[in-house]
């Protein structure tokens, strides 16, 4: 789902990054205008929060919570998912970065890295540089590319960086 919403570049996820406020929606299918095309990709999930990781009044990252049934999300769920993000925070902030993988952590694994969307940008950058286009719009020709595709968004940069796909 956290892919989804960064290939689709929408979502309460963007949504919490932007305001650094907590987004919640009890039944994403009935969520109105809000994210349409997350509505119409994301039939397995019911409800949704977005808790932004906040250090030093900045978002850093954002702690996604979901469930498979529409249904309004409770104090108890939000207060647990608070001190959950708490806590991913702080390991975030105080692990160091030269730490080396755990050998049981497969090498593909890249949520748990800092830079796992760091081929999209390299991507983004060399569409823009070979199309002659804004970032912005290369960016979006990409997330195109994987939607229209139906393939994930960090692999379609990867075929990008490793020359395995070719821009038009």
């Amino acid at each position: 789902m956290d892919d989804l919403q960064y290939t689709l570049g929408e979502g309460p996820a963007y949504d919490a990054v932007r305001t650094g406020e907590t987004r919640t929606e009890p039944d994403l299918a009935a969520s109105g205008t809000r994210w349409p095309t997350l509505r119409t990709h994301a039939d397995q999930v019911g409800a949704l929060v977005a808790i932004p990781l906040r250090a030093r009044s900045r978002t850093i990252a954002v702690l996604n919570g979901y469930r498979t049934h529409p249904g309004p999300v409770t104090d108890h769920h939000l207060d647990a998912l608070r001190l959950l993000a708490h806590h991913v925070l702080h390991l975030y902030l105080h692990t160091p970065r030269d730490a080396p993988a755990s050998p049981r952590q497969p090498e593909e694994d890249r949520y748990l890295f800092p830079l796992h969307r760091a081929e999209v940008h390299q991507a983004t950058g060399m569409l823009a540089t070979q199309l002659e286009l804004p970032l912005t719009d290369a960016l979006l020709r990409l997330r195109t590319y994987a939607i229209t595709h139906d393939r994930p968004l960090a692999e379609v940069a990867h075929a990008i960086t490793t020359r395995q796909l070719r821009p038009e």
